[in-house]
Parts: C-alpha cells; sequence; structure tokens
C-alpha cells in the first residue's frame, strides 16, 4: 500500500488526538472526547494494514481491527481488552440509549488507551 494512503490515516488519528486534548478537561465533552478516542484507535490500526499491503476494512469494531493486525504482530493481542471498550463509544455516543453517558473519568481513561494504539503502531511502522 502506498505510503501516502498510510500517512493519510495517521493524520486523521493525529487530528482526532488534537482535537481529544482540547475537550479532555471539559465534562460535557466527555462523551465526544471518548468517541474521538475509539475513533483515534481506528485510524491507528487501519494504519497499521495499511502498512502491511492490506486494505483496511470499512468497520469500526476495534476487536476485529486487532485481530486483523495481529496476524502480523502478535503484540496487538495485548490491546484485546482495550479494544473491547473503546468500540463501545462508537454507538453509545452518538445516539440515544438507556446506556449512561460516559464521564469525565471514562474520557481520561479512553484518551489514555488510544495512546497505547498510536504508541504500537508508531513504534512497528517505524
Amino acid at each position: 500500500m502506498k505510503s501516502k494512503f498510510i500517512k493519510q490515516w495517521i493524520t486523521r488519528a493525529e487530528k482526532d488526538e488534537f482535537v481529544l486534548q482540547h475537550l479532555l478537561p471539559l465534562d460535557k465533552a466527555a462523551g465526544h472526547t471518548c468517541f474521538l478516542s475509539q475513533q483515534m484507535a481506528e485510524k491507528y490500526l487501519k494504519a497499521y494494514l495499511a502498512f502491511q499491503g492490506k486494505l483496511p476494512p470499512k468497520i469500526h469494531q476495534l476487536e476485529t481491527l486487532v485481530l486483523l493486525c495481529s496476524d502480523f504482530s502478535r503484540d496487538f493481542l495485548n490491546l484485546e481488552k482495550e479494544a473491547a471498550w473503546l468500540s463501545t463509544f462508537y454507538i453509545i455516543t452518538r445516539y440515544p440509549s438507556e446506556i449512561p453517558e460516559p464521564t469525565l473519568e471514562d474520557a481520561e481513561k479512553a484518551s489514555k488507551m488510544a495512546l497505547k494504539f498510536k504508541t504500537l503502531v508508531l513504534m512497528k511502522i517505524r
């Protein structure tokens, strides 16, 4: 896969990180921060798949993306629990639900988890 495509995934993930870092201290933005954390992790995983020459699937389930990435490096399996937790924010932060809104504590945790995905992917592709 072309390096330009990989860079585009990384640039989009960096933009998500920029916005989530600015929203992070705001309790009212906790849901948005959690969603952006999920998005950031997703884009880094897709960048890694592109790096491996695979067309990233048009899905949002981080668990599936982690498994696809683990075909190339078993290190991604260490992020399975984080992937499952972050994936919950794709839907619950976007649509009305009986599930409680994410808290500032959730947002801080999600942000830290997203950084784990960033760190692993950048370590693998550089």
